[in-house]
């Protein structure tokens, strides 16, 4: 996870305690298939908006650290590519 965090702030992006608590939450996560689940867990452990969690995973879709996989509006989900491991997967 320090990989992660040192390319978000060497990119320009900043690191708010609401973008930490995300990641930190999402980094225990195989999969990221159901968002409005997610925020509904973590809407009980900090309050965060929705626009923040929907730009964080957008964020990190973009520079390479979730794979958007699936097709077909329920049939999509986002997976892990960790830099500092190989990438995560399913079978």
């Amino acid at each position: 996870m320090e990989v992660l965090i040192s390319s978000l702030t060497s990119n320009g992006h900043k690191l708010t305690p609401q973008r930490l608590h995300i990641i930190k939450h999402l980094w225990r996560k195989v999969i990221i298939d159901n968002i409005d689940d997610l925020y509904v867990e973590l809407r009980t452990i900090q309050h965060i908006s929705w626009a923040t969690l929907y730009s964080t995973i957008k964020l990190l879709h973009a520079l390479g650290w979730l794979e958007l996989r699936g097709n077909g509006p329920r049939g999509r989900y986002y997976r892990w590519i960790r830099k500092d491991f190989k990438a995560v997967d399913m079978c």
